[in-house]
């Protein structure tokens, strides 16, 4: 089952502000959580339904909308994340 990725326009935003090689990464392991639901996943604290997702450094904020639907909130550096 695949999901549909859609990005919020802050998450946009944030994934353009990123070098090449990085946005690259991070889509990648989107792909592949949407496609195989496989990826560093972690469910944060206090926050209902809210995920992120580790590529490297980065963190990639998210939540299911729906069993077919899974909403990127944002992206940031490990460091300023939190």
């Amino acid at each position: 089952m695949t999901r549909l990725l859609v990005f919020r326009p802050a998450a946009l935003k944030d994934l353009q502000r990123l070098d090449h090689g990085t946005q690259t990464r991070i889509l990648e392991a989107l792909g592949r959580l949407s496609k195989t639901e496989y990826g560093d996943v972690k469910k944060l604290r206090g926050e209902e339904a809210q995920f992120h997702l580790r590529v490297g450094k980065w963190r990639v904020f998210f939540r299911y909308e729906s069993p077919d639907l899974l909403i990127v909130r944002g992206i940031d550096n490990r460091g300023e994340a939190y």
